[in-house]
């Protein structure tokens, strides 16, 4: 099992997360376009290109970047364990979006015919207050590995499916302004008791495993035709599967009764890096 510190996760401050899905479409919607319209100089370009003989494979070129975008939860089996009908007053706790803004790195080297690499991203599902002075924020953060071979090359493109696999957690904040009394861990604790008694500020910290298969459009702007290396840009359109079930804990004891709680459904991220190609003989 894949186990990430999510304690070392920099809390950033909220968001709108409308907003910001908002700004994210329409930076994809501007890249996208970017792309489009660069494409269609590719044939004025290639005149000006290096020649290479037939025989030759132009190797997808290789680069590191950084990367804004989007994240989807299924929080409904959370938010169960705040909307609890079977307590007078419930839990106080307010229930939690299921949508998310991400920034991350990332980047690959080009083996051949085969891209090797890594991304790490943060999302943040942000928080919510209760009028009975609780507050509540869902945080989560995932590495994966990724492999991809391109179906299309050029001096300047590459478009390749790709597959990631690691894994990640997710952090459960919990805080009373009240205070209060907080589970005892002599014995392992369940996800409601903790819930319950969350005294000043109680932290879950949860577990997947994640894959995710997708599509990858990278585009590097050469300032020269000579240029071998320049800025990047690019997009990435992927699936989000956790095939386990998410194991929880609290203050290093295992919790019960648990939520299934992992990235799930698409996501979109845009990026931006520095790379560079090199030509490689079959």
């Amino acid at each position: 099992m894949l186990r990430f510190d999510s304690s070392r996760l920099l809390p950033p401050k909220r968001l709108n997360l409308p907003r910001v899905t908002s700004t994210i479409r329409r930076l994809s919607m501007v890249l996208a376009s970017t792309l489009s319209v660069s494409a269609g100089s590719l044939f004025a370009q290639a005149s000006t290109e290096p020649t290479k003989p037939v025989s030759d494979f132009i190797v997808p070129f290789s680069h590191g970047y950084i990367t804004v975008g989007s994240m989807g939860m299924d929080v409904s089996s959370l938010n169960a364990h705040f909307n609890r009908t079977d307590l007078a007053g419930g839990t106080g706790f307010s229930s939690l979006s299921n949508d998310a803004y991400t920034y991350g790195v990332g980047g690959y080297v080009s083996l051949g015919r085969v891209m090797v690499g890594g991304e790490w991203h943060y999302g943040d599902f942000g928080y919510e207050t209760s009028p009975k002075g609780k507050t509540n924020r869902l945080e989560a953060s995932y590495f994966m590995a990724t492999a991809a071979v391109p179906v299309y090359t050029t001096w300047r493109l590459t478009i390749f499916p790709y597959l990631g696999i690691g894994g990640g957690n997710v952090r459960l904040s919990l805080k009373n302004r009240d205070g209060g009394g907080t589970v005892s861990v002599r014995t392992d604790p369940t996800f409601d008791e903790i819930i319950l008694n969350p005294g000043l500020e109680s932290q879950i910290l949860g577990n997947y495993i994640m894959v995710q298969p997708g599509i990858g459009i990278d585009w590097l702007l050469l300032k020269e035709s000579t240029s071998h290396t320049g800025f990047t840009i690019g997009l990435r359109f992927g699936s989000a599967i956790t095939p386990n079930r998410t194991s929880w804990t609290y203050r290093g004891h295992e919790v019960f009764g648990g939520p299934d709680l992992g990235p799930t459904g698409g996501t979109l991220r845009v990026l931006m890096g520095f790379g560079g190609f090199k030509l490689a003989k079959n």
